[in-house]
């Protein structure tokens, strides 16, 4: 008796069909574990050299991921970033994710070259590309 022969692009496809499923398995998996979840921000001022205009619990918060509580793999950067952009003392971000739990988020701040009075009397800051941005109070 001869054995039939089995066709080796149904081999193949059960193959890749067994690989998608375990990868997908595992992505799950690394996605609910506690080993990514995110546990610190990194924050790198480009500019250097600066005090930087927001501290770090306001950045966390305008990105809208809390320490402890976010996933690594399950953080849309492009939506951390758009956030980040629509803060007028932030002229460009870059975010990456650092494995197992750190979200680097590398920014360059506008820097004042000078003061610009509204219509109103109030000041605010210029950069060097001649944008608005930012209130100018004094303090005591």
């Amino acid at each position: 008796m001869t054995r039939p022969k089995i066709d080796s692009s149904i081999v193949a496809a059960f193959f890749f069909m067994g690989i998608t499923a375990v990868i997908g398995v595992g992505l799950t998996a690394a996605s609910r574990s506690p080993l990514f979840i995110l546990q610190r921000f990194e924050i790198q001022d480009l500019a250097g050299g600066h005090d930087m205009p927001l501290d770090i619990r306001e950045i966390q918060r305008i990105a809208g991921e809390v320490p402890g509580k976010a996933n690594l793999f399950s953080i849309d950067l492009e939506r951390v970033e758009k956030r980040l952009l629509a803060q007028e003392w932030i002229a460009a971000v870059a975010i990456q994710k650092r494995f197992p739990g750190t979200l680097v988020l590398q920014i360059t701040f506008r820097q004042p070259v000078a003061l610009f009075q509204d219509e109103q009397g109030g000041l605010e800051y210029l950069d060097s590309s001649g944008r608005v941005f930012g209130d100018f109070t004094l303090s005591a």
